[in-house]
């Protein structure tokens, strides 16, 4: 029976062309699902999915109940598409609900209307210019507005430029159903003539969303007539639902909490779109959580290594040093590297406890065998100790002590300090606004630590400092000594 009332969808948007010249029209739509029906939209903690992308394929098993014949042959569409595409299929039907065929008096030598059928099948087909007549006059008969410009005959077209002038036929296209407004055409129009029935409960769907289950779709084919199905499955919990909205080209949402249940359902009734999604969903979240799990087990040997750290005067320097030894951070060189930026992070905390760590340091260096990598322990912790210590005082105090165990070369740190000062410019550039330039004072106050040792090397370095205000005026008192600076 043929439904009388039709959504404004705009059936203009059905169809779209492309040719070699021209890609597919952004405003008749694309040859690609836009955002809102693509496959699978990822939100917080779920997928959103829906059956869209498997529409085309559903209307090559849709029921063809309007047969149109030409002088050549006979060819099958769906009723509820052919109407609301044809005004002239339209008219008849309206008139007589009962129709189920029209009649065009045509040759149709190279079978335009069989692609018709195709594309309305929801197929691609190629056409070429030499099959422009017949196109135009398939085309001006069914009253198809819904088709590119080119296709339509003159009288055909809207008033204006288009409608006074041919416009030029590509020599070849393509043409397709829009897969974006078919998506919104379906949802609307196609009745939920199909009755899903569990141990417990009943589910009205649509026939067209129904045959994307393959085990459906095999009864379906054996007789057109179906319009029930029992799936044997208690649902106690209106559980199918989940489906059911699926067959009615509703958004669904995979998460975590139903997953199981959809894949079930889409295993069992062979609905393969579904269950790629889900299985995909599956094996993604099964990664997160792995990744997950690796986080968490590599945080709680973290966590363990500050304890051991900060209580290594309770603790001792040997029972420190003998934990980390059974310990994974002696063991390669990503390990050791996060040693050592674990004891980096330490000694900005506390202070007090920098000697103990220097010892530790010396200790783990003594320690270096080939069963272990605590041979890139010390060069790796000079390294950061000495890209970072000017920016930090309790790291420029941590790479003293360094250098008092000779871990670290007095000489090295003195030419990090004038390549990062570049002396005259710095105190030049920047004395009028010492004070408030807080990452300078931050450098300044780091380089206290070493004044004695700068100024045997340079008596003059601080001899442009003139402002009593200066914190660093102190420093070139004659009567200051230098000493309290160690």
């Amino acid at each position: 029976m043929f439904h009388n009332h039709f959504a404004s969808v705009p059936s203009r948007l059905l169809f779209n062309w492309s040719s070699e010249d021209r890609p597919a029209s952004s405003l008749l739509g694309v040859d690609k699902p836009v955002t809102h029906v693509n496959s699978a939209n990822k939100i917080q903690n779920g997928v959103i999915v829906n059956i869209f992308s498997e529409n085309k394929k559903s209307l090559q098993s849709i029921e063809r109940n309007f047969r149109i014949s030409t002088k050549n042959g006979k060819y099958y569409f769906n009723q509820i598409l052919l109407v609301e595409t044809s005004k002239t299929i339209k008219k008849v039907v309206s008139k007589n609900p009962d129709c189920i065929e029209y009649h065009i008096e045509l040759n149709d030598e190279t079978n335009v209307m069989g692609k018709f059928e195709n594309v309305y099948l929801g197929k691609t087909e190629k056409f070429s210019k030499s099959e422009k007549k017949v196109i135009r006059s398939i085309t001006k008969e069914l009253g198809i507005a819904s088709f590119p410009s080119f296709m339509k005959p003159k009288d055909m077209r809207p008033n204006g430029l288009n409608g006074r002038i041919d416009i030029n036929f590509p020599k070849k296209f393509d043409l397709f159903l829009n897969e974006d407004h078919l998506a919104s055409f379906v949802k609307i129009n196609f009745p939920s003539n199909f009755t899903i029935h569990t141990k417990n409960k009943s589910y009205t769907c649509k026939k067209i969303g129904v045959i994307t289950s393959q085990v459906i779709r095999a009864l379906i084919d054996d007789d057109t007539d179906l319009n029930e199905f029992h799936f044997d499955f208690d649902d106690d919990f209106d559980d199918f639902a989940i489906i059911a909205k699926y067959f009615n080209y509703e958004n669904i949402i995979i998460n975590n909490k139903i997953r199981e249940i959809i894949h079930k359902f889409s295993e069992d009734l062979q609905i393969q779109y579904l269950l790629d999604q889900v299985c995909l969903f599956i094996d993604n979240y099964n990664k997160r959580m792995n990744k997950l799990e690796k986080n968490i087990l590599f945080a709680e040997p973290v966590e363990e290594l500050f304890h051991w750290l900060k209580n290594i005067k309770q603790n001792g320097v040997e029972k420190t040093k003998n934990s980390l030894m059974g310990s994974i951070w002696v063991y390669s060189e990503s390990n050791v590297q996060e040693l050592v930026a674990c004891i980096l992070q330490i000694i900005k905390i506390d202070m007090l406890i920098h000697p103990e760590i220097a010892d530790l340091c010396v200790k783990l260096n003594q320690s270096k065998h080939y069963s272990n990598n605590l041979d890139i322990f010390i060069p790796f912790l000079v390294k950061k100790t000495m890209a970072s210590f000017l920016s930090n005082s309790a790291l420029a105090s941590f790479a003293y002590i360094l250098v008092k165990y000779d871990l670290l070369k007095m000489d090295d740190v003195i030419a990090r300090i004038l390549i990062k000062t570049s002396t005259n410019q710095v105190l030049e550039q920047n004395h009028q606004s010492l004070s408030s330039n807080l990452s300078l004072n931050k450098f300044l106050y780091s380089e206290l630590w070493f004044v004695p040792e700068i100024l045997a090397q340079l008596p003059h370095f601080f001899d442009k400092i003139q402002d009593s205000h200066d914190f660093f005026y102190i420093v070139k008192d004659k009567n200051n000594n230098f000493q309290k600076y160690k």
